[in-house]
């Protein structure tokens, strides 16, 4: 074999090896991603019901998840919520081949009660979105509640149907007032994907989706 075909041969074979190793960059990454996804429960289902905790000690909260590291927290995008500590990853399902939503809770006005949908993609290794899903909180007569039910449809996909009720309790400025106002919202969204986009569509008809989730489907 002459040299300048050895060379050439030699090249070319570097070339196929140097484009098929990933890098130390690639690994490490890879493997904090790994290390993410290994802080959730691996779950399945049609429906779920996703919902705040009265009491956070409480052993039977089902979504009290596992404390992510501040390697793991570094890894979720940035939201309206701060800090690396108080993050919970609670369980993980399939989207499809190459997506898994993240059922994540985290920190809120006093503890974290805020549980939060992200959405990792196996192909781009980007984790994207943060929508909430539930929620509770009160201060000085103010109170707030979210819940949400998860659910696969065949045609539609993957949907998420929330329910926010909020309240004032007059009695706070006034001993006399005992009046105690609530309202309920609807809202409906899809998951798309890289996100959860909301679907515009008359709030009795959303009111009527919940109802049905609530009283046919099992937590």
């Amino acid at each position: 074999m002459s040299r300048i075909l050895y060379l050439l041969l030699s090249v070319a074979l570097f070339a196929c090896n140097t484009g098929t190793r990933p890098s130390k960059a690639d690994l490490r990454e890879e493997q904090a991603i790994q290390h993410l996804l290994a802080r959730y429960k691996k779950v399945s289902f049609d429906s779920l019901k996703v919902y705040p905790a009265s009491d956070l000690e409480d052993a039977a909260y089902r979504f009290k998840g596992k404390a992510l590291d501040t390697n793991d927290v570094r890894l979720l995008p940035t939201g309206d919520w701060s800090g690396d500590t108080g993050v919970f990853g609670c369980f993980r399902f399939r989207l499809d081949s190459t997506r898994w939503g993240l059922l994540t809770r985290v920190p809120s006005y006093y503890e974290s009660t805020s549980i939060r949908i992200f959405i990792y993609d196996q192909v781009t290794k980007k984790i994207t979105d943060g929508t909430q899903l539930a929620e509770t909180w009160g201060d000085e007569g103010d109170s707030f509640q979210q819940e949400s039910w998860i659910y696969k449809e065949k045609t539609n996909g993957w949907n998420i149907c929330s329910n926010l009720s909020t309240g004032y309790d007059h009695s706070v400025n006034d001993a006399n007032d005992t009046t105690y106002e609530t309202k309920e919202m609807y809202y409906l969204f899809r998951i798309n994907q890289q996100k959860v986009d909301t679907i515009r569509q008359e709030e009795s008809l959303v009111a009527e989706k919940w109802n049905t989730l609530n009283r046919h489907t099992k937590l």
